[in-house]
C-alpha cells in the first residue's frame, strides 16, 4: 500500500453501543482483512457492519438502521481514499433499506435480512468469477496487454485466458510508489505468463506494442468514470491517443454515487500537491554537498563538476531506481514527498472503451447511472 497519513480516527472510538454490548466496527473490519486475503475493502465493509447489525439487539427498525449508518461512518471516515469501501457500503445500505420497507413484525425481518445479507455477500464474491469469465474473451491469441498496478480481477481475468489456453504477454508498470506491479508480475510468471516490467514513465515508449489495456478500479463513479491508483489516467490518455482500447473490470459492488468533476474533487481528507519553502542557499550548498561527500558547493554546476568522471552521477555498483540513480545515496522521494502526491486519480469516461463488469459489458457514457438507479430505487 501506498503509505498514507494517520487516519483522523486513530485516536477515537470506532466502536457502536447497543442494547447489548459494545461492538468495535474497525476492528471486526481490519479481522476480515486480516483473515481473507482474497477479500475486497467493499466487502469486508459489508460483512463488518452484517457481523455488528446480526449481534446488536435492536428492536426497531430505526435503531436497525441508525447502527448501520453510525457503523458505516465509522469506516469511511477510518479509511483513507474510501472509494471502493464507500460503495460497498452505499449498496448494502440501499439492499437493507429495500428490505425494510412495509415492515410488520420485526424480528422475523430482522431474521430474514441478516439471512439475504449473506446471500448478498456470497453474490458479491461470484463477482470476480464472473469478470474473469466474461473478460478473458478481450485477451486475444497472440497479444499483448499492458496492466497498471495490482489489482485482483485484472489477475483473474488474464488468469483464465491462460487456463483457457491463450498465448498472450503483459506489460506491467511498476507502479510507484507503492510498486503494486511487482505483485502482479509474481503472480502472472506463477501462471507461466510472459511479463515485461515497465517504468511508469515508460508507459508512452510501450503503448505502440501493446494490444489492449487492462486496469481495476478503486471506485467507478455516476458518470461511468474510474477512481484507480495514481497513473491510471496517464496510461489511459496514452492508449487514446495510439487508439488502443481501454478496458476497466470492476466489481458491481464498486459503483459509488459520488460524481467528481475533477481530480481535485478527490483526496479532499488530505491536502495534497503543496509546496514547501525553499531551503536557504547555504542550506541548499550543504545538503548537496553532504550528499555528494564533498563540503558544502556553491552551486549545481560545481556539483556536477566535482561529480566522478565517467557516468556522472550514474557509477559503476550503484542501485538504478525508478527514480533516479545515487552517488553514495539513494535519490528517492522522502515520505512526506510521497504523501505529499495523489494516490488515487479519475480517469473520465470518454477515455474508456468499456466496463466489464458482473453484470456484463457496460457503456461507461450510460451504464453506470442506470444500474445505480436500479439499485437504489
Amino acid at each position: 500500500m501506498a503509505p498514507v497519513r494517520p487516519s483522523r480516527l486513530s485516536r477515537v472510538d470506532t466502536s457502536i453501543d447497543s442494547p447489548n454490548g459494545s461492538f468495535d466496527v474497525l476492528a471486526i473490519y481490519r479481522d476480515h482483512l486480516e483473515r481473507d486475503p482474497d477479500i475486497t475493502m467493499p466487502l469486508a465493509a459489508i460483512s463488518a457492519l452484517l457481523e455488528v447489525l446480526t449481534k446488536t439487539n435492536a428492536s426497531t427498525v430505526s435503531e436497525f438502521t441508525d447502527i448501520l449508518k453510525r457503523g458505516k461512518r465509522i469506516l469511511i471516515d477510518a479509511v483513507p481514499n474510501a472509494y471502493s469501501l464507500q460503495a460497498g457500503c452505499d449498496i448494502f445500505e440501499a439492499f437493507i433499506g429495500k428490505s425494510l420497507r412495509d415492515v410488520e413484525d420485526f424480528d422475523e425481518t430482522k431474521a430474514h435480512l441478516v439471512a439475504n445479507g449473506r446471500l448478498f455477500i456470497s453474490r458479491a464474491r461470484e463477482a470476480r468469477v464472473k469478470i474473469a469469465e466474461i473478460g478473458a474473451k478481450f485477451v486475444k491469441d497472440g497479444s499483448t496487454v499492458l496492466i497498471h498496478s495490482y489489482s485482483r480481477v485484472v489477475l483473474a481475468v488474464l488468469t483464465r485466458a491462460a487456463e483457457e489456453n491463450r498465448r498472450f504477454r503483459v506489460f506491467i508498470t511498476e507502479s510507484r510508489p507503492n510498486g503494486s506491479g511487482l505483485k502482479s508480475k509474481r503472480v502472472l510468471e506463477r501462471y507461466g505468463i510472459p511479463t515485461c516490467m515497465l517504468l511508469d514513465v515508460a508507459v508512452g515508449y510501450a503503448m505502440p506494442l501493446c494490444d489492449m489495456v487492462l486496469v481495476g478500479a478503486e471506485g467507478v463513479v455516476e458518470n461511468g468514470g474510474l477512481i484507480n491508483q495514481i497513473g491510471t489516467q496517464n496510461v489511459a490518455a496514452l492508449a487514446k491517443r495510439e487508439g488502443k482500447p481501454f478496458y476497466c473490470v470492476a466489481e458491481s459492488h464498486k459503483f459509488v454515487r459520488i460524481y467528481p468533476l475533477s481530480q481535485f474533487d478527490l483526496n479532499k481528507s488530505d491536502p495534497v500537491l503543496e509546496f514547501s519553502d525553499p531551503p536557504s542557499r547555504s542550506q541548499a550548498g550543504s545538503a548537496l554537498g553532504s550528499a555528494l561527500g564533498t563540503p558544502a558547493l556553491r552551486s549545481s554546476e560545481d556539483a556536477f563538476a566535482k561529480a566522478p568522471p565517467g557516468n556522472g552521477f550514474f557509477e559503476e555498483g550503484i542501485k538504478v531506481t525508478s527514480s533516479s540513480a545515487d552517488v553514495r545515496n539513494e535519490h528517492v522521494m522522502s515520505l512526506d514527498d510521497i504523501c505529499n502526491n495523489p494516490s488515487l486519480d479519475l480517469t473520465p469516461p470518454e477515455m474508456i472503451t468499456a466496463l466489464v463488469t458482473d453484470l456484463g459489458v457496460l457503456n461507461p457514457m450510460s451504464g453506470v447511472s442506470e444500474e445505480l438507479i436500479r439499485l437504489w430505487y
